[in-house]
C-alpha cells in the first residue's frame, strides 16, 4: 500500500510510505531553492514517486494536513477584532481572505493531482492540523505510552492540544483555539523585535534572548498569563500577531517597551530584555500545561510538535522542571509544518494497528487510518533523526502569488 502525505501551506513538502516503510521525504524547497517554499509540491511528488519507481495510479491514499473547510472560527474572530478598530479587523479580514483562497485551492487537489501526474482512484483525505503535529511525534517516538503536547500559531482553529497515546492510537483531552497561541504571541515579539516571522525569525528572538534579563516579565505575564489548571490566555488587544505581521504595534504595547526596532537597526539592551522577557513568559506558561498534563495522565513520556516545540532553550526548561522523565521526553528534530506531511499519511482512518509507523509524519496519521495490518519497524529511529543534510541556501522568499502561513 502506498500512501502519499503532504505539506502546502509553507514548507512544502511530500512524504511516500510504502506499506509502513518510508520510501522518499523531500521538502520542495530543495527543488526551488527558496526557503519555506509554499504551494503544491509537484516537484517533490515528483521526486518520491521516481524513488519508489512508480506512477500515481499505483498510490492508493493521499493525505492533507489540514481541514479546508474550517474557517468560521478564523471568520468570528476577525467580526470580533471590528469592535477594536478597523485596522485590526482589516487585518485579520485580509488574513482570513487570503487562506480562503488557498484553501479553496486544496479542496481541488484531488483534481489536480490527477490532471498533472495522470489517472488514479487513490483516495484524498483531509486530516487535522494539531492531530497531524501529535501523530509526528507520538507515532515515531520509542513510547508505548506518552502524554503530547502540540503548540504552533495556528492549525485550522487550534493552537494548543494536549493528548495521550497509547499503542497505536492517541485520545485528545483539550484544545485551546484562537485568538490564545503560544506560536502568535512569539512570533508578534519577533516582529517587534525587527526579525520576520515569515523567514522563521522567531529563533533569533530566543538566541537573544541569552544575551538580556527579564526586566519585562511582569508585563508579558499580564499579555500571555495562566488560566485554570490547564489552559492559558493571550491579550491579543495589547500584543496583536495580525497587526505585528504588518510591523503595527498597538499604543498600549509600545508605552511600555517602546518603540519597535527597525530591521538592521543596532540591538540594544532593551532589545535584548525584551527577547529575554517574552522566552522567560513563554517557559512559565508551557510548564504550567505540561503539570497539569501530567496530573490528567500521570505519563511520565511526555512527546512534543509544533512550531513551539523548535524553542530548544525551553524544552530545557522542560528537561530540568518538568514532572515527565526527563531521560525519555521525546520532541521530533521537524517540528513545524513540513513534519506534519509524514502524520497526515497515518491518520486517514482510524482502525487499530498491531504495529507501530515506520519514522515519518504526515504519513503518520495517514498509516494509522488506511493499513490494515499497520507497518514493520525497519531501521533505526536515529535513521529517521538524521535525514538529508540542510535544506535549501540563502534567503529568499516564498512563491510569488503562492499563500504563506506564518507559524503554523
Amino acid at each position: 500500500m502506498y500512501i502519499l502525505g503532504l505539506t502546502t501551506l509553507g514548507d512544502a513538502a511530500a512524504t511516500l510510505v510504502a506499506d509502513g516503510e518510508v520510501v522518499a521525504a523531500v521538502e520542495e524547497e530543495r527543488f526551488s531553492r527558496q526557503k519555506h517554499h509554499a504551494g503544491f509540491p509537484f516537484r517533490s511528488v515528483e521526486y518520491c514517486l521516481a524513488e519508489a519507481g512508480i506512477k500515481i495510479g499505483e498510490v492508493d491514499h493521499v493525505s492533507l494536513y489540514w481541514k479546508p473547510w474550517v474557517l468560521g472560527h478564523k471568520a468570528v474572530q476577525a467580526l470580533r477584532a471590528l469592535a477594536v478598530s478597523r485596522d485590526r479587523f482589516k487585518a485579520r479580514a485580509d488574513g482570513v481572505s487570503g487562506v480562503s483562497r488557498s484553501y479553496l485551492g486544496m479542496l481541488g487537489y484531488s483534481r489536480l493531482i490527477r490532471e498533472h501526474f495522470g489517472a488514479s482512484d487513490f483516495r484524498f483525505h483531509y486530516l487535522e492540523h494539531h492531530q497531524c503535529h501529535a501523530a509526528s511525534a507520538f507515532f515515531v517516538s520509542p513510547f508505548e505510552t506518552a502524554a503530547i503536547l502540540t503548540m504552533d500559531g495556528t492549525g485550522e482553529a487550534t493552537t494548543t492540544l494536549t493528548a495521550v497515546g497509547e499503542g497505536n492510537d492517541f485520545r485528545p483531552l483539550k484544545r485551546i483555539k484562537l485568538p490564545h497561541s503560544l506560536g502568535q504571541f512569539y512570533s508578534a515579539v519577533t516582529n517587534f523585535l525587527g526579525f520576520d516571522m515569515y523567514e522563521g525569525d522567531e529563533w533569533k528572538v530566543m538566541g537573544l534572548a541569552a544575551y538580556g534579563e527579564p526586566e519585562y516579565k511582569d508585563f508579558f505575564s499580564s499579555v500571555l498569563r495562566t488560566r485554570g489548571p490547564d489552559g492559558f490566555r493571550l491579550d491579543w488587544r495589547v500584543l496583536d500577531h495580525h497587526l505585528a505581521k504588518n510591523y503595527q504595534f498597538p499604543d498600549e504595547l509600545t508605552r511600555v517597551l517602546g518603540a519597535p526596532r527597525q530591521a538592521g537597526e543596532e540591538i540594544t539592551e532593551r532589545h535584548r530584555n525584551i527577547a529575554a522577557s517574552a522566552q522567560v513568559v513563554l517557559e512559565d506558561v508551557v510548564l504550567h500545561l505540561l503539570r497539569a498534563l501530567h496530573r490528567r495522565t500521570g505519563e511520565a513520556n511526555l512527546c512534543l510538535a509544533g512550531g513551539v516545540a523548535f524553542n530548544s532553550v525551553m524544552n530545557g526548561r522542560i528537561l530540568r522542571e518538568s514532572p515527565h522523565r526527563a531521560a525519555t521526553s521525546w520532541s521530533r528534530p521537524t517540528s513545524g509544518p513540513r513534519s506534519t506531511r509524514r502524520s497526515a499519511r497515518p491518520l486517514s482512518r482510524r482502525p487499530t494497528f498491531p504495529s507501530r509507523p515506520s519514522p515519518t509524519t504526515s504519513s503518520c496519521l495517514a498509516w494509522r487510518v488506511f493499513s490494515p495490518t499497520g507497518p514493520s519497524w525497519a531501521g533505526s529511529r536515529a535513521a529517521w533523526s538524521s535525514g538529508p543534510g540542510p535544506s535549501g541556501t540563502g534567503a529568499s522568499s516564498p512563491t510569488p502569488g503562492a499563500p504563506t502561513c506564518a507559524n503554523c
